[in-house]
Order: structure tokens, then C-alpha cells, then sequence
């Protein structure tokens, strides 16, 4: 979809975009064009990139240049028994979450995380949001990711991509529960219905979806002004509203629901 070229763009090791970080233009696609190692950006990939030869102390003392700060940095992380083991001897989980200590202590202007607790274990995965939640500061982090979790806990706004373009872009609370794509309704978990305001009335809006009709009731103060018939809507159904009854035993169903539809 474009992902690994727009964070190769921001970060600096591509050029011939419009990059302005902080207010300072760091690439205009012409004349200006300040190297990664000046933007302030550290991009941190799903490829470790840990030096082979040192420990993990070693590896992290590197940048610190401090081994009280290095350590320090590996108990906050819970990485701290793994300080003199050997980089080589590291677990891919291991090593993805070394490499995470080792990015946040730069303390960069901007980060960007591509899928970083991809290879993490479910239990260290949980410790490490609240850690990225806790040390996000005033710095901008844009992260990667195809996990709910890292989505709905760590994100304050989403962008869409595909095929190169940003397709939907805003707070992330908005895009979950109006999901811009089918993609993004299921990492928020619910269905999603387009189609076209088919019938209007003061209390509730009918929508047609590819021949199947779904009626939704207004909320109390709900705006309808500016939904006209005929214009294009979309319909969000959380799993846990759908019921489903064998044929002949549908009765209550349909004197109850507003939505009947015929299936297989």
C-alpha cells in the first residue's frame, strides 16, 4: 500500500516528497534535502539490526553512551537479565524488543515503528503498550501496524493507505466506529454496509445495500439535514446485534427485530 516507501520518505533514505517535520522542510522534492542523520527521525524496521559482536548492554551503550542509563533503560523495558547475554544468542522476540530500547533511548524528534511488537509475545506485547503509551512525550510517533490492539490503544489518529494514497484520515475513536474501509472495519471488529439513503423519516433512515434494506433508528438529537435520499451512507452492525434462527423458528424475531434478512 505505500507504507514501507512513506516512512523510507520521512525518514530520509528516499527523496522527492514534500517533508516538513517540526516546521523546519527537510524535503521540498527539488532543491532542499536534509540527510536522515539530521532530521532527528529514527526509523526502527521489523529487522532488528543489532550489532552481532557485544552484548546487549553493549549494544544499547552505543547510543547512550552511558552504562548506568543503559541499564536503567533495560529494568524500565523488563529487559534487564538480558543485559550480558550476547546479541547473537538473542530470541527474535528478544531481539525486536532490545531493538525498541535502543530506538527510544535516542529520544528522537520523530519515530517510526514498523510493526514493532510483531515478533512480541502476547504477555510482553501488553507491557511494552503501556511502556510506548507512557514514554510518548511530546514527540511524534507514527507507527505501522495491522493489530487492533496497537490501533485502538496506542493511536490518537489513523491514517488509511492503499495503493499509494491515503484514503481516510482523522482521530482514530471517529474512524472505528464510522470505518472509512472493509479493512478497517475489521480491525475494529464490526461489519460494515455501504450503499445509498433509500427512504427518510423523522425518526428513522432506511439504507439500501446491494439489494438488502437496513433500517437504523435516529438517536435523540441525531442531525439528518444534510442526509438526502439517493446519497451514499454507510452502515456499521456490531456482531453481538446480528441474531440468527433456524427457519420456522423465527417468529419472535421478526415481531421484534427491524431488520430481517434472508440467508443461507
Amino acid at each position: 500500500s505505500g507504507k514501507t516507501t512513506l516512512m523510507g520518505l520521512i525518514a530520509g533514505r528516499l527523496r522527492g516528497a514534500q517533508v516538513t517535520i517540526g516546521g523546519r522542510t527537510v524535503d521540498n522534492g527539488d532543491s532542499v534535502f536534509v540527510p536522515a542523520h539530521r532530521r532527528g527521525v529514527v526509523l526502527l524496521t521489523q529487522t532488528p539490526g543489532l550489532p552481532p559482536f557485544t552484548t546487549v548492554l553493549g549494544a544499547l551503550r552505543m547510543v547512550t553512551r552511558n552504562e548506568d542509563r543503559a541499564r536503567m533503560l533495560l529494568d524500565a523495558a523488563g529487559l534487564g537479565e538480558l543485559a550480558e547475554a550476547p546479541v547473537a544468542t538473542l530470541s527474535g522476540g528478544q531481539a525486536a524488543q532490545v531493538a525498541l530500547v535502543r530506538a527510544l533511548s535516542t529520544r528522537p524528534r520523530v519515530h517510526i515503528l514498523d510493526e514493532p511488537l510483531a515478533a512480541v509475545d502476547v504477555a510482553s506485547g501488553a507491557r511494552w503498550r503501556r511502556l510506548l503509551r507512557a514514554t510518548a512525550g511530546d514527540r511524534t510517533t507514527i507507527l505501522v501496524t495491522h493489530d487492533p490492539l496497537d490501533v485502538a490503544g496506542l493511536s490518537d489518529r489513523l491514517a488509511v493507505l492503499d495503493g499509494g494514497r491515503v484514503l481516510a484520515q482523522g482521530p482514530t475513536g471517529q474512524l472505528l466506529t464510522v470505518p472509512p474501509t472493509d479493512f478497517v472495519a475489521t480491525l475494529a471488529g464490526v461489519n460494515r454496509l455501504a450503499g445509498f439513503v433509500s427512504e427518510k423519516s423523522s425518526d428513522n433512515i432506511k439504507l439500501n445495500s446491494h439489494g438488502l434494506t437496513i433500517q437504523g433508528v435516529l438517536s435523540e438529537g441525531a442531525d439528518t439535514s444534510g442526509v438526502m435520499v439517493g446519497a451514499p451512507a454507510i452502515a456499521t452492525v456490531p456482531p453481538e446485534a446480528i441474531t440468527l434462527r433456524l427457519p420456522g423458528h423465527d417468529a419472535d424475531i421478526r415481531e421484534s427485530a427491524r431488520n430481517v434478512w434472508p440467508g443461507a
